[in-house]
C-alpha cells in the first residue's frame, strides 16, 4: 500500500490541491485526507513544526549572503497562555495549547510572536484576567502591535476556545469564538483560528462568500451539495463551514472531508475536499487489515529531524494498520509546510508491517530577484513581499507575493499590470526566485461617477477630495505634485469618508456610501460609487436646562444648531 501528497505547484490555487488516486495493478493508493489528526506528543511537534522567527538557514559554503531582500514587517504579538476550564486534566492542552497557535501564527509569516520567557518576565504574579488597558500597556512594553489572550472550557466533552485580539492602539477588544466536539477538532481548526487572529490584526472585515467549490466528490457531488446551506453572497460564517463540513463527513459514502477558505478580490472561496470511502476501504465500505505496525520509518529527509516528522504521526508501534489513518498521517506531515511531496508504504515481513513514511523537501530560497519594474523601485516591491530567502518554497505564499506585486502596482494607477515568476534550481534543494512584471500603460484616473446623489453635486462632493482626475494639457504640467490622475485606493477610501461626513453634517444621518467600483477602459479609468441618501432630519425643538443661576436663554443664542423653520421634515 502506497498512500501520497501531491506535488504543490500543480495549478495556481493559493490552496493546495491534494488528489485522491487509486491503483488497481499495484494494490496502492495516493491520497491526501483533509481532516488533521492531533498528534499524540503536540508539544514536541510544535516545537519542530516552525523554525523560530527571523532565523534562516545560513548560505551554503561558497554562496554569498543575499542582500536583494529585506526581512518583510510582521505583526508583533503578546500570545498569553490559555485559561483552561475543566473538571478532568486535559494533558498537554493544558501547557501547548497556546504554543499550537503560536506555531501556527508564525507559519503565516506574517505574525511574530514573542518570545513566552520575554513575556513572562514582565507579568506580575497574580496577572491571571487583565483588562484592556492593562494589556496594552503590556504590549507596549514589549514594543508589540496586540496581545492575544483567552481560554479553553470543557464540558461534557465538548469545547469552546475564546480568543481576545486587544490592539495597542486605543481600539476595542475583538473576540474570536470557537465551539468544537472534541480534542482532536479542536486542534484541527487551530489553522482557522491562526488566519482569523490575523485577519483581526489587519483588520480585515468580515466578507461575502464569492463561490462553493466540492472537489473529489465525483458522481455524489450533488448529494454533498445539498448538505451545504453556504452560498455565493452569503456572509463567510467559519461555524455554518465547519457544520457544513461535518454533514459531509457523516454520509456513508465519504470517508473524510475538510474545508479550505481562500480570500481573494471576489471574496472567500470555500473549497470542501471529499475523500471517497471507496479510495481508503475498496468498494465494500470496511477497513481491511487486521496486521500489526512494528516499526514507522522515515527517509527522505536532509533538514527536518526524523522524530519531529514522527511526532506528527498518529499510526502507533502495536496498533493494527489503519489505511483512514495512514492518510491522514500523510496530511499532517504535508502540512508542515517544509515538504513538496509526501508518500507512505508499507513492507509486509513476517513480525508485521514496517511503516515508511518517504518525504520530499521542498528547495530553500537563495536568491529573489525583480525584473521589467521600470516605474516602480525595487527596494519599494521588496518591502511589500512576505518571501524571504532562507526560507523553504511555499508556493501559496509565491502566489500571494505575486498578487502583492500587482496590487502595488493598482495603487500606482497601473491596473493593466501583470507579473509571473520564475524558479531557478541553482543546485540541488536550493532555488532562485525571480518576478518578472509587465508594467503596461498607466491608466489615468478620468472620472469619479457618482450614483444618487440629489442633494450634492460631483463638484460639491470631490472639492476635498486628495484624488484629482486627470485633466489633458493641465494635468500634464501640475501631475508631478498633484498626482493628478492617480488613483490610489487606500487615499481613495479617506476621500469617501468626506462625502459620508458631508452628508451627516447636514442631516443625512442614514446616508450609506458604497464601495468604489473600479472600470478600467481604453481611455483611462472610471471609478463609479453608488449613495443612499436616505432622508434629510431637521431639529424639531431645542430645549436647553439645568443650573438656574446659569442665563440658559443666553447660552441658548450661542448654540450654532438651530429649531428648523420647516415642519416637512420626516420625524
Amino acid at each position: 500500500m502506497r498512500i501520497a501528497s501531491p506535488r504543490p505547484g500543480a495549478g495556481p490555487r493559493l490552496a493546495l490541491t491534494l488528489l485522491a488516486a487509486l491503483s488497481l495493478a499495484t494494490g496502492a493508493f495516493a491520497q491526501t485526507v483533509p481532516q488533521e489528526v492531533p498528534p499524540e506528543t503536540a508539544e514536541a511537534a510544535a516545537e519542530a513544526a516552525v523554525p523560530p522567527p527571523g532565523e534562516a538557514p545560513p548560505p551554503e559554503e561558497g554562496q554569498p549572503a543575499d542582500e536583494t531582500s529585506a526581512p518583510p514587517e510582521r505583526y508583533r504579538l503578546v500570545l498569553l497562555r490559555f485559561r483552561i476550564h475543566s473538571a478532568r486534566p486535559l494533558g498537554y492542552l493544558t501547557e501547548s495549547l497556546s504554543g499550537l497557535l503560536g506555531n501556527r501564527l508564525e507559519a503565516t509569516g506574517e505574525v511574530e510572536v514573542i518570545d513566552p520567557d520575554r513575556v513572562q518576565e514582565e507579568l506580575r504574579a497574580g496577572d491571571e484576567d487583565l483588562s484592556d488597558v492593562e494589556l496594552r500597556r503590556l504590549a507596549q512594553r514589549l514594543d508589540a502591535d496586540a496581545v492575544v489572550s483567552g481560554s479553553l472550557t470543557e464540558l461534557a466533552g465538548r469545547f469552546s476556545l475564546d480568543a481576545r485580539v486587544t490592539p495597542v492602539e486605543g481600539v476595542r477588544s475583538h473576540t474570536i469564538v470557537m465551539t468544537t466536539a472534541d480534542e482532536e477538532e479542536l486542534l484541527g481548526r487551530l489553522p482557522e483560528l491562526a488566519s482569523r487572529v490575523t485577519a483581526t490584526l489587519a483588520g480585515v472585515a468580515p466578507s461575502l462568500i464569492a463561490d462553493v467549490l466540492i472537489e473529489g466528490a465525483g458522481e455524489i457531488e450533488p448529494d454533498l451539495r445539498f448538505l451545504i446551506d453556504l452560498e455565493p453572497g452569503d456572509v463567510y460564517d467559519p461555524e455554518r463551514a465547519q457544520q457544513a463540513r461535518e454533514r459531509i463527513e457523516g454520509n456513508l459514502q465519504v470517508a473524510s472531508a475538510t474545508v479550505d477558505t481562500d480570500l481573494t478580490e471576489a471574496g472567500v472561496v470555500l473549497t470542501f475536499r471529499v475523500v471517497r470511502s471507496e479510495a481508503i476501504f475498496g468498494e465494500t465500505g470496511v477497513e481491511s487489515g487486521g496486521e500489526k505496525v512494528i516499526a514507522v520509518h522515515v527517509r527522505g529527509n536532509r533538514r527536518i529531524e526524523s522524530d519531529a516528522i514522527r511526532a506528527r504521526v498518529g499510526t502507533r508501534v502495536g496498533e493494527p494498520v489503519r489505511p483512514a489513518q495512514i492518510a491522514a498521517d500523510v496530511q499532517e506531515i504535508f502540512n508542515l509546510g517544509f515538504f513538496a511531496n509526501v508518500q507512505a508504504f508499507q513492507d509486509v515481513t513476517p513480525e508485521g508491517i514496517v511503516l515508511v513514511f518517504e518525504v520530499e523537501e521542498n528547495p530553500v530560497i537563495r536568491q529573489i530577484s525583480i525584473s521589467g519594474n521600470d516605474e516602480i523601485e525595487g527596494d519599494k516591491i521588496r518591502d511589500a513581499l512576505t518571501l524571504t530567502t532562507g526560507s523553504t518554497l511555499d508556493y501559496p505564499l509565491l502566489h500571494e507575493n505575486k498578487a502583492r506585486i500587482e496590487s502595488l502596482y493598482r495603487a500606482e494607477g497601473y491596473y493593466l499590470a501583470h507579473v509571473s515568476f520564475e524558479i531557478e534550481e541553482l543546485r540541488e534543494g536550493s532555488i532562485a526566485i525571480n518576478f518578472d512584471v509587465d508594467e503596461g500603460e498607466k491608466l489615468h484616473l478620468v472620472e469619479i461617477i457618482f450614483e444618487g446623489n440629489e442633494a450634492f453635486s460631483a463638484q460639491e462632493l470631490t472639492e476635498a477630495f486628495e484624488t484629482k482626475t486627470w485633466v489633458p494639457v493641465w494635468s500634464t504640467l501640475t501631475a508631478w505634485f498633484t498626482k493628478a490622475g492617480t488613483y490610489s485606493e487606500p487615499i481613495f477610501i479617506r476621500d469617501i469618508q468626506t462625502v459620508e461626513k458631508k452628508y451627516t453634517d447636514n442631516g443625512y444621518l442614514q446616508v450609506e456610501v458604497g464601495e468604489p467600483e473600479v472600470e478600467p477602459r481604453e481611455e483611462g479609468l472610471f471609478v463609479r460609487v453608488e449613495i443612499r441618501e436616505g432622508d434629510q432630519y431637521r431639529v424639531g425643538s431645542l430645549v436647553v436646562t439645568g443650573d438656574a443661576t446659569i442665563d440658559l436663554e443666553g447660552l441658548r443664542k450661542k448654540l450654532k444648531l438651530e429649531e428648523a423653520r420647516s415642519s416637512t421634515a420626516p420625524s
